[in-house]
């Protein structure tokens, strides 16, 4: 049974994951040390969605470069088949809308942007169960919405489900 303290510790250790998080996402390397140390040696992120949004990293290393490809992603060029435009990932907006205990785990939720410097992008909301050992992260569970919403000043209507997909899959680098 998860006491109220241990609740609160857990929610603490989620909160400092989106903060080093969000630092991650604007190319802050310095970042990933700071959040490894949440994690387990032995932690797994498993992103759970549609192919070709899925994927398993199992241990802190794995994990390293997972977050070091995230940072290296920020501006990284991007070509999207569908629509023939060549480009490049703009800054991410990321907001966490909340963080709550259940049971022995943590879940968050979340919104974030994903736009070029072309003004072609959207929104797409998500979520992450968390599971501790000892206090720190042994397990993130990522999932993803597959429905990309309107960003205001930014173009969807041109961009095709690959476009999508691919502008998705290289704001998190695992391309």
């Amino acid at each position: 049974m998860t006491t109220t303290a241990e609740a609160k510790r857990r929610e603490k250790v989620v909160t400092e994951f989106f903060e080093y998080l969000k630092a991650i996402h604007s190319g802050n390397i310095e970042a990933i040390d700071k959040m490894l140390a949440l994690w387990d040696d032995e932690g797994v992120v498993k992103l759970i969605g549609l192919y070709p949004y899925s994927g398993e990293f199992v241990g802190v290393n794995a994990i390293s470069v997972l977050y070091h490809n995230v940072a290296r992603s920020a501006g990284m060029p991007v070509r999207l088949k569908d629509s023939k435009l060549k480009t490049t990932l703009g800054p991410r907006k990321f907001e966490i809308e909340s963080i709550h205990s259940i049971g022995n785990k943590v879940v968050a939720t979340w919104r974030t942007e994903i736009t070029t410097k072309d003004k072609v992008g959207f929104e797409m909301s998500g979520g992450d169960t968390f599971y501790f050992k000892e206090g720190k992260i042994s397990r993130d569970l990522c999932t993803m919405s597959t429905r990309p919403a309107e960003v205001q000043g930014f173009k969807l209507g041109s961009l095709s489900v690959n476009d999508i997909g691919r502008l998705a899959l290289a704001a998190w680098a695992v391309v």
